[in-house]
């Protein structure tokens, strides 16, 4: 058709699924009858679109409508529009596959060199980099993070690059600890903070080289990716303090998502944006003008008050007893831990003052 002499207007052509199913409920995700006429709308459209884009973007396998392209006014009960418009390359992986296998058994050589193109175009787009369905290449590494460049937040300071520096009010630190370490605490000062970091110890993700879930001493997050001497990274850190002023030292933090009731192995703690919760409360104790405000002491660092974290609307209900349980058996083994740590790996170049601090948490645990 489309190498036939002038005039020659070759329709556009659309592909419609009415049927696609919410893979949790089985229900069907668009309502369809009358409603279908929202699509057709679309697709009259494109029929008399100025430039290719109208209306549309472009996805591995054709043009689809951009967002808000299809009228969704008026339309009974919730339809989601992302899942019906998603088109998942692991899908779309198995369905070329699928397809190549077709076409080779039922067409074979009769297969127009035309039709053969457009699957190995199809093919290409598929393939994720290096990686797709049946290849022996990782998709990814081991190391690698859901990240975004910071540049795209749209709430984020104009002046967080600026070269004078930014004012940092808090640091958080954090470790996948199962048991025995609160849900966040606070460092009495920031000596001690150094030590929190230096302290700290992680159930083993793929960011490490162990394979299987264990404990580990991890510092600062950092233990893989340190490139110099530790004793002496610890005495830059705690030279922050002596700096000349005006010195503005940040609060330290350490949270742990991870604690898991010893009954069920249940997480104690939903997580994700309920973290906001406990973000709010380290936002109060950066701005306190006591320091016991809405904190109280314990051997490892200051603690939340009862009720200084909000529960309110937290769905199921959390045990923020347990949460914030410090007890002293786990700590005394874990103060004999970080003493064997310690003299091991950072022997005469651990800065006096971890030592001093590692001391008094050891004095603390065993009062």
């Amino acid at each position: 058709m489309q190498s036939r002499k002038a005039p020659t207007h070759l329709p556009k052509i659309f592909h419609v699924n009415w049927f696609r199913k919410d893979p949790a409920s089985g229900a069907f995700l668009w309502p369809g009858f009358g409603e279908n006429a929202r699509v057709l709308e679309w697709i009259f459209k494109r029929c008399g679109r100025e430039r290719e884009d109208e209306a549309a973007k472009k996805s591995i396998i054709g043009w689809l409508p951009v967002d808000g392209a299809i009228e969704t006014k008026g339309l009974g009960g919730k339809v989601d529009m992302g899942a019906l418009f998603d088109v998942p390359e692991p899908f779309w992986q198995k369905e070329t596959k699928e397809l190549r296998a077709y076409f080779t058994q039922q067409v074979g050589a009769d297969l127009p060199a035309q039709v053969e193109a457009e699957l190995k175009a199809l093919e290409d787009r598929n393939k994720l980099s290096s990686f797709y369905t049946g290849s022996s290449t990782p998709c990814a590494h081991p190391n690698s993070r859901f990240c975004a460049p910071a540049a795209q937040c749209p709430i984020i300071d104009p002046q967080w690059e600026s070269e004078e520096g930014v004012p940092i009010d808090a640091i958080i630190f954090g470790g996948r600890r199962p048991e025995g370490v609160p849900l966040v605490y606070e460092s009495f000062n920031w000596q001690h903070g150094v030590f929190v970091g230096a302290s700290m110890r992680s159930e083993v993700t793929a960011a490490a080289e162990h394979k299987g879930k264990m404990i580990t001493h991890d510092p600062f997050a950092m233990r893989p990716f340190f490139g110099y001497n530790f004793g002496n990274y610890l005495a830059h850190r705690l030279s922050m303090q002596s700096r000349k002023a005006p010195t503005h030292l940040p609060k330290i933090f350490h949270v742990n998502w991870f604690r898991k009731d010893p009954a069920s192995g249940a997480f104690l703690w939903p997580g994700f944006g309920e973290n906001a919760r406990v973000l709010e409360w380290i936002f109060k104790r950066c701005g306190r003008e006591r320091e016991d405000e809405a904190a109280k002491k314990s051997i490892i660092g200051w603690l939340p008050v009862d009720g200084a974290i909000e529960t309110k609307g937290l769905g199921g209900k959390v045990d923020m007893g347990a949460l914030f349980d410090v007890p002293e058996p786990f700590w005394q083994k874990e103060t004999k831990e970080l003493r064997a740590y310690f003299t091991q790996q950072v022997g005469a170049d651990l800065p006096a003052q971890v030592e001093a601090e590692l001391k008094a948490l050891e004095d603390r645990v065993h009062s």
